[in-house]
């Protein structure tokens, strides 16, 4: 990779969930980001939301592509990258802003490859979900950690000579 704008930035749609939880009167909603995908179907569809509603158990399920996202990879992240990639399960962030007036009231506004990055929006109290890697991202973002991740070379201490008379 050349690290030209192409490829430093991936158009992504994130797949949204809402579900009733609860009994009765007590019955409320949660969402939450379940997946992310490219390619046509992350392209085909205006940007913004396009939602399906479908019966699942004993509530309503509603399922919601975002599309207009894109992911983008920053060289000075490329550290938090491989990190993640040498993970047990990679994962993509997905940083969502809620705004109770909207429909859907989050609304995901950042997709991230960088543990680093969405830990700082966790500090600013936004809704993050951690979501699978998609398979052809994954190998886009290691061939993006290979070109331009060199980690520091490992370097000994050196350490001062002790004598039992200098104790501090």
């Amino acid at each position: 990779m050349t690290g030209t704008a192409e490829q430093r930035a991936m158009p992504v749609a994130v797949l949204m969930r809402r579900r009733e939880v609860g009994r009765g009167p007590w019955r409320t909603e949660t969402w939450e980001a379940t997946g992310v995908v490219t390619g046509e179907a992350a392209t085909r569809d205006a940007p913004g939301p396009h939602a399906a509603v479908r019966e699942e158990g004993s509530g309503q399920v509603t399922q919601v592509l975002w599309c207009g996202l894109a992911l983008e990879l920053h060289v000075d992240e490329a550290e938090s990258y491989d990190h993640n990639l040498r993970s047990p399960q990679p994962s993509l962030f997905v940083v969502c802003h809620l705004d109770e007036a909207a429909l859907p009231p989050l609304r995901p506004i950042l997709v991230s490859a960088s543990q680093d990055e969405a830990g700082a929006y966790l500090e600013a109290e936004a809704e993050v979900f951690a979501v699978p890697m998609p398979a052809e991202i994954g190998a886009r973002l290691e061939r993006y950690v290979l070109d331009h991740y060199r980690p520091a070379p490992r370097a000994k201490r050196r350490r001062r000579p002790w004598h039992a008379g200098e104790r501090g």
